[in-house]
């Protein structure tokens, strides 16, 4: 069964959250929606399993009344992730479906640590090495090498 995470979409019409300037952008109005969708094999969904609205003021949550509003995304999603693989009794292998924010050594680490399957959608430019062949790639070359699927530019 796959977990579908990043479900993020900003409001703009909505006054109650104003963001900090981020990366050169202008102040940002709106909500901001999280949530975690699982799936059959197929990618079709099943349910959402938990949901996060913020506000300028406080996080909503379906999972958890008192989320750190000083939380990063990722980091509140490793409480999110180790909160439903804690609290729900799943007969199948999950595995954790990221939106590129994931594309993080920081959340990988965390995900290896744990055990935990994943498949972060990253952009392909980002190199990584492969120490068993002492050499750096780029993540879309290193897909476009691999014979498990086929590469898909998104």
């Amino acid at each position: 069964m796959g977990l579908l995470w990043g479900l993020h979409k900003k409001h703009t019409k909505k006054q109650e959250l104003v963001t900090k300037n981020k990366k050169g952008n202008a102040k940002q109005i709106g909500y901001d929606l999280q949530g975690s969708l699982a799936m059959d094999e197929k990618g079709n969904p099943l349910g959402a399993l938990a949901q996060n609205l913020a506000t300028s003021e406080k996080i909503y949550s379906t999972y958890d009344s008192n989320i750190d509003t000083n939380l990063t995304h990722l980091e509140e999603l490793i409480q999110r992730t180790k909160y439903l693989r804690e609290n729900y009794k799943f007969e199948k292998e999950l595995v954790d479906i990221i939106d590129r924010e994931g594309d993080s050594v920081a959340l990988m680490r965390e995900y290896e640590a744990n055990g935990w399957c994943y498949l972060i959608r990253a952009k392909s430019n980002h190199k990584v090495y492969l120490p068993d062949e002492d050499r750096e790639v780029k993540q879309g070359d290193l897909a476009k090498e691999l014979t498990l699927g086929s590469y898909l530019k998104t």
